[in-house]
């Protein structure tokens, strides 16, 4: 969600080969009906999991291994 609308994001690319992958496919499927708000989606539970440090702005260097 973005202010009073729905923003649908992949990075996973747009190569030929990506519209033969039933995955790929069902992402973008439900991405687009996300944005159309004929599904819904909460990731406020799992976004500090899967994207650390999204709300620091400038974002902090990861920690060295």
């Amino acid at each position: 969600m973005h202010g009073k609308g729905r923003v649908f994001y992949t990075a996973m690319g747009d190569r030929p080969e990506n519209w033969q992958i039933p995955f790929f496919l069902n992402v973008v499927a439900g991405g687009i009906r996300f944005a159309l708000g004929t599904a819904s989606g909460d990731v406020t539970n799992n976004l500090v999991n899967a994207a650390p440090g999204y709300a620091e702005i400038p974002p902090k260097e990861p920690p060295k291994k």
